[in-house]
């Protein structure tokens, strides 16, 4: 199952939750928080259908050709039963949308393999 999502964009992580949430449709309901367990401690976040869609600076893999990621899983704090099928899919979507509205390059993992998208 895809869980990260990597890309790159040339702006500040605020910016580019803008920009990422808003062709998500939730230019203004996603919220900041901070990590320690975070690179750069900022993350921002929206939940949709119990599944939660976090951006954060890349601190795992392809760091040196991908700045940004996202992750996309279960919400912990969500009472909504989904299954893989469901994330899947809603990966599939946000995949399209990022690439079709702001021409990006999104690299995932998939069975051990890093693919572009």
């Amino acid at each position: 199952m895809i869980e990260h999502l990597f890309f790159f964009i040339n702006e500040d992580i605020e910016k580019v939750a803008i920009k990422i949430f808003s062709i998500l449709g939730n230019k203004n309901n996603f919220l900041e928080g901070d990590s320690s367990h975070v690179l750069g401690g900022a993350y921002y976040s929206v939940s949709i259908f119990g599944i939660e869609i976090r951006l954060e600076k890349n601190s795992y893999d392809y760091d040196d050709e991908y700045n940004y990621m996202l992750r996309i899983a279960k919400d912990t704090f969500s009472d909504v039963i989904i299954n893989t099928i469901i994330i899947k899919q809603l990966t599939n979507i946000v995949i399209a949308l990022l690439v079709q509205n702001l021409n990006l390059k999104i690299a995932y993992e998939e069975e051990g393999q890093l693919k572009v998208y």
